[in-house]
Parts: C-alpha cells; sequence; structure tokens
C-alpha cells in the first residue's frame, strides 16, 4: 500500500491518542494483493494484542476501484482482471491473484475479526454513530452497557432512550413524530400516540429494558438485529 507506517509509529501514536481521551478506531482491510495469511493473522493479533489502546475497529475487504493507484500498476500486483459482465458504469472490478489471499479468503479473515471479546462491548456500534454516543456517554458508560446488548435485540440494554435516539417533535397535533436509533440507523415516524408513548418514555428517563416491559410495541420498532450469528434470533416488527 505504500503507506509507509513503521509497526511502532503505529503503536506510539495510538498510545498517545488514547492516554490523551481520544476514542481511537481503527479500520481493517483484508485481502490487499500480495497479502499472505500470515500476514492477516499478524493484522488479527494486533487489534487483540493492543486492546489497551484500540477503543473499537472495523474491518472489511480490498476493492479494486477504478483509477486508483494499485489500478493503474495492477500487473505489477500480480492482479488480474475479471471481465466486467456488462456492468458499465461499475467503479469496481472484480479480479483474481496470482498468489496469496485471494478476494474470497479475504471474506474469511474480515469474518475471523468478529467476536473478539474485548471489543463486544464496542461492536454493536456502527462506527458513524459512535461520536454521537459518546457525546451522550462517557467511554466507560459503553464498556458497562456493550455486553448486555444482544440480550435486548441489538439496543443498549441499560441505556436510557435519550441517549442512543434522537426525538423531533411534531410540528402539530396531528403531524407525525420522528424519532432515530442512531445505534442502527432506524428512523420511525411516530402517529400521534406512539408520539405521546415516546416522549412520556423520553420524559420519564426510562431504560431499554423497562421499555420493553412497558411499551413492547415501541421496543419491537426500535430494536434491530444486523444478524443472528451468535444464535439470537432476529426479533419481528
Amino acid at each position: 500500500m505504500k503507506k509507509r507506517s513503521a509497526y511502532s509509529t503505529i503503536v506510539a501514536n495510538l498510545r498517545d491518542a488514547t492516554d490523551s481521551g481520544i476514542w481511537m478506531h481503527n479500520f481493517l482491510v483484508f485481502g490487499f494483493p500480495g497479502e499472505t495469511d500470515a500476514d492477516a493473522q499478524i493484522t488479527i493479533d494486533f487489534i487483540v494484542e493492543h486492546a489497551d489502546i484500540v477503543s473499537s475497529y472495523g474491518a472489511g475487504t480490498f476493492s479494486l476501484e477504478h483509477n486508483s493507484p494499485i489500478f493503474h500498476h495492477y500487473l505489477d500486483y500480480g492482479v488480474r482482471l475479471k471481465p466486467n459482465r456488462s456492468r458499465d458504469l461499475d467503479v469496481y472490478y472484480e479480479y483474481e491473484v496470482d498468489e496469496g489471499v485471494t478476494p474470497e479468503r479475504a471474506l474469511f479473515w474480515r469474518d475471523a475479526t468478529e467476536g473478539i471479546p474485548h471489543y463486544r462491548a464496542t461492536n454493536w456500534v456502527p462506527r458513524e454513530s459512535l461520536l454521537c454516543l459518546l457525546s451522550v456517554m462517557t467511554a466507560d458508560d459503553m464498556f458497562r452497557i456493550g455486553p448486555a446488548v444482544r440480550d435486548h435485540a441489538g439496543l443498549p440494554g441499560g441505556a436510557t432512550l435519550e441517549q442512543f435516539v434522537t426525538y423531533v417533535e411534531p410540528d402539530s397535533p396531528t403531524a407525525p413524530a420522528v424519532m432515530i436509533n442512531r445505534v442502527n440507523g432506524r428512523v420511525l415516524h411516530l402517529g400521534p400516540s406512539a408520539a405521546r408513548l415516546a416522549s412520556a418514555c423520553l420524559r420519564a428517563a426510562l431504560d431499554v429494558q423497562t421499555i420493553e416491559h412497558l411499551a413492547p410495541e415501541l421496543f419491537e420498532r426500535l430494536a434491530y438485529f444486523q444478524s443472528d450469528r451468535d444464535g439470537v434470533a432476529p426479533r419481528a416488527g
């Protein structure tokens, strides 16, 4: 990738930032042409061994994009382009590699990052929502609340509604209110009755468990599972 970043420099930067109170989110990419299985394992080991200075992470796979630097020199990386299959406007190319991690193998390594115990408290939060949540709760709150999330349909079980929901009051008694779940991005349009219920839950600072018990329909609409990979069945609604 020609990033020219030394391992020791990366660790030092992460440690200095963490010591200064900065939340450090790492993004992992698997399958860059030329990567080996040993290289991919080093990436995973890095995240596991440096949990004290890596607050959260996301993982994805390499995409060969039109006009990217590597695209102009893809033969130097042992890359072979596949036929476009009439996707004329697509800016990404399917490809094969002469050696190392294939695009299919990269998916295996991406999935291998899931379920690392230390990060179960933060991996329920899309990275786009991290700053939103950290603006209304401390990092310690997030680590405390996170482990209970999958027990409550993908919602932060110990959090109050206002900690993870943005609520827009209706302009008139007949207009719908808007509720945005910052954890999963779900946008709800609430009629008058549901809006009064949501407003009451917010004023009372109810937590997720209480809402599940007292207002199950509202809970079901807020809840959302990205997957049932851990053996937790998605809820309906």
